[in-house]
Order: structure tokens, then sequence, then C-alpha cells
């Protein structure tokens, strides 16, 4: 397990923020970080956060804007009392 130490810092990815150079090894998510995070940001796709320490970017996740839909069925009797539980 990787140790935390005091010189990291975690922070959403602004427009103005230079990210330096990266290379995670997987070119896909080196793309994701250096060429579409930030328009993805913009349009309210998705929000990323940066972990770097000295500066360097060590670490990055996204998190994507959608929804979680349910549908319920509800007894009759339930529906003329009103719903007092919890789900």
């Amino acid at each position: 397990m990787a140790q935390l130490t005091a010189d990291l810092r975690m922070f959403r990815l602004r427009e103005e923020y230079v990210i330096g150079d990266f290379d995670c090894g997987n070119q896909d998510l080196n793309d994701f970080l250096l060429n579409e995070a930030k328009l993805f940001s913009k349009y309210l796709l998705s929000v990323t956060y940066i972990i770097e320490q000295r500066g360097d970017v060590v670490a990055f996740f996204s998190l994507s804007n959608d929804k979680i839909s349910a549908l319920f069925q509800f007894d009759e009797s339930v529906l003329k009392k009103g719903f007092t539980g919890s789900f």
C-alpha cells in the first residue's frame, strides 16, 4: 500500500491549470487528462480531480454526471396514505 505524505494535494481541475508531462502508461487515460478532461468539465459531463506530489501529477480521477433512476410500484393504499418510510 502506498504511503500518503504531507506533500500530496488534491484539487479540482480548472481551465487555467497547466498539466505538465504526464504519462501513466495508458494512452487513452493520458489523452483524456491532457486533451479532454477540461472540455468534459466545461460541458458538465464530468469533473476531474488531480492529485499532485511536489508539483507532479501522480493520480487523477473523474466523476461523471449521470442519474440514478428508480421505478417504484406502490399498493394503492400506500398512495392514499402517503409514503412515510425510507428507500
